[in-house]
Formats: C-alpha cells, sequence, structure tokens
C-alpha cells in the first residue's frame, strides 16, 4: 500500500541526508506513518501467535476493536485479505492483492527484470539510468588487477 508520504520520499533527492529529508516531510504525516506502523506490527505478532499464547499482552479492546469490524477474516489472515486503512490504523480495509503480490508488483515497478531470452527490461528510463550511473560507479571504484602475463616468478 502506497501512502502520500511514500510518494513523497520517491520524489526527493537521494543526495539529502536523513536529517535533511525529515526536515521536508511533514510532522503530521510522520506521526501518522509510526501509529500505522507500530499497530501493524503488534497485528503481526498476533497472526504469528494464533493458536499460541501471545507474547505481549494486547488490551481486550485492542483485539476486540479488530474482531467486531466488518472485512475481519481472523487474525491469520492479516496482510492477506485484511488489512488496516492509511488513514486510520484501527479501521479494518479489505485488500486487493496480498502482501506478497504487492512486493513483487512494486520490485517490477522499480528494478530491472531480466527474461527468459537473457536481455534486461527496465521499468522505466529513470531506472536504466541510475543503474549505468551505479554500474559506471562500481567500475570507477574497483581496483585494477596487475598482470603478471609473460613475467617469470621471483625466486
Amino acid at each position: 500500500m502506497r501512502t502520500p508520504i511514500d510518494d513523497q520520499l520517491d520524489t526527493m533527492d537521494s543526495e539529502f541526508t536523513g536529517a535533511q529529508m525529515s526536515k521536508k516531510l511533514n510532522p503530521n504525516s510522520i506521526q501518522a506513518r509510526i501509529l500505522r506502523r507500530d499497530t501493524r506490527y503488534k497485528l503481526y505478532t498476533i497472526r504469528t501467535c494464533v493458536g499460541k499464547a501471545l507474547p505481549i499482552t494486547e488490551s481486550a479492546e485492542f483485539l476486540q476493536n479488530f474482531q467486531t469490524q466488518l472485512g475481519f477474516d481472523g487474525w491469520d489472515k492479516f496482510a492477506i485479505t485484511w488489512d488496516v486503512s492509511l488513514n486510520d490504523p484501527f479501521k479494518v480495509v479489505s485488500r486487493k492483492f496480498s502482501e506478497i503480490e504487492e512486493w513483487e508488483n512494486t520490485v517490477k515497478a522499480k528494478f530491472p527484470q531480466i527474461q527468459p531470452d537473457g536481455s534486461v527490461k527496465y521499468p522505466d528510463l529513470n531506472v536504466k539510468k541510475s543503474v549505468d550511473k551505479e554500474a559506471k560507479k562500481q567500475t570507477k571504484n574497483t581496483p585494477k588487477s596487475k598482470k603478471f602475463f609473460g613475467r617469470k616468478k621471483d625466486k
């Protein structure tokens, strides 16, 4: 699930330091993202503990909040058939794609793919430029190996 803060981060220059980036981001969106991340962490913990005792003590209100909502399929289906809303991390929403399918789509959209015939398919021109730039930087920083062809070994 993409959030407005993800779009903001993608459009920023990668040369910024973390401090410079955080100054440019909206503090309310950062707090909302932290709250959603914490809620999803708790829900993942609950999902992995289905049928076992919970290692963390979640309040009954927290658990019941999700269990009583429409779209709740069970704790083991979190991030597969349901997730939390982007705007309200305590509201259940149905997923169109599982988390794995969403991740695969993200990888296809951001990284070059090697085709069965050996050719490389780039999702867009910016990805190709950044790959070429990184490859050029790496070859520039790689020390050249010394050649010993035709020389006799010193004893």
